[in-house]
């Protein structure tokens, strides 16, 4: 069964004019800040002194709470941009949609770079920008790579300064600097890519090396036994996996091991852990890992602990 990557959680976009893309995404939502009250110990109702609530115009439906002095932005504001990536900066609207009832928001591009591995393993320049209304996201652009021969996103670690963050203001500025800037933080992350790839596509692995890596990208993040089995399914990915197997630059390399964290990442078979107090959906849950968290981060840290790998072994530093 294909998988179904992060950018095909949203709506395809087919125009090119910002406006109708809005309309077309579910991106023209207009929402506003409203008080926020409780009852003290007396049942009296009083008025929350420091915080608000981001609600929809629409339906009054709660989509996060703020500070009083939250700037603001609606998603038409917040992306305006990015209409500056599409005509001037050569880059192409892919798939971009709510998240939710809206409280996250998500926009994807492509520009016309490719990676062409050895066997026509083929990757493309995918980036997309994520923002939201729950209080609890920026403006973020993210480099997001596609390998078209399996449908899987690649990932860098933000924590190495990774991607390019707006903060929310109460004015939205600067529109073509910032899409200048941001393609090109996308333009200087992709050439870091071609040139990790070239080396991870010719380091081979032994099987304790291969175990090396696993114990590095897992280890500590579940308890032994969810941890044990989370290495084996990608393990066996990296054995079994025609994607893998069948082509030279994975089969048997570091860059295959890389490669086949980030399938497992993108697999529908992936359970997402919420909280009991968490509100949402699970496909919402799904959505938001897959963006900025566990599937995203454990994705960065296949990529990170492949170069720490590619360092140890052949005395090669590529700094990210």
């Amino acid at each position: 069964m294909a998988i179904k990557n992060l950018f095909q959680h949203f709506p395809t976009i087919k125009s090119t004019d910002y406006k109708e893309m809005l309309a077309e995404t579910g991106l023209d939502l207009v929402v506003h800040k409203r008080n926020l009250y409780y009852a003290d110990s007396l049942g009296v109702t009083r008025e929350n002194p420091e915080k608000v609530a981001i609600a929809r115009i629409s339906d009054g439906a709660f989509l996060g709470t703020v500070g009083k002095d939250f700037g603001l932005n609606q998603y038409a504001q917040t992306y305006e941009f990015a209409e500056a990536l599409t005509f001037q900066e050569g880059a192409e609207y892919v798939s971009g949609g709510i998240i939710g009832k809206g409280e996250r928001a998500f926009l994807s591009f492509k520009t016309g770079e490719k990676i062409t591995l050895p066997g026509g393993d083929e990757i493309e320049n995918y980036f997309y920008i994520a923002t939201g209304h729950d209080g609890q996201q920026a403006i973020d652009v993210i480099p997001a790579p596609l390998r078209t021969i399996n449908n899987t996103v690649l990932r860098m670690p933000e924590s190495r300064g990774c991607g390019f963050r707006i903060r929310h203001t109460k004015y939205v500025d600067n529109h073509i600097a910032k899409a200048r800037q941001s393609i090109n933080k996308v333009k200087n992350y992709w050439a870091t890519y071609q040139k990790s790839f070239d080396y991870l596509s010719k380091t081979r692995l032994t099987d304790g090396q291969l175990n090396d890596y696993l114990k590095m990208v897992v280890e500590g993040k579940e308890e032994s036994s969810r941890a044990e089995n989370i290495r084996e399914e990608i393990r066996n990915i990296y054995l079994k996996d025609r994607m893998i197997v069948a082509f030279p630059a994975t089969h048997n390399t570091l860059l295959g091991a890389y490669f086949s964290v980030v399938q497992y990442c993108d697999s529908e078979n992936i359970v997402v852990r919420k909280s009991k107090n968490d509100r949402k959906d699970a496909t919402t849950c799904r959505i938001i890992s897959m963006i900025d968290g566990n599937a995203a981060q454990r994705k960065a840290d296949g990529f990170a602990f492949a170069l720490q790998m590619l360092h140890k072994m052949s005395g090669v530093r590529i700094t990210i």
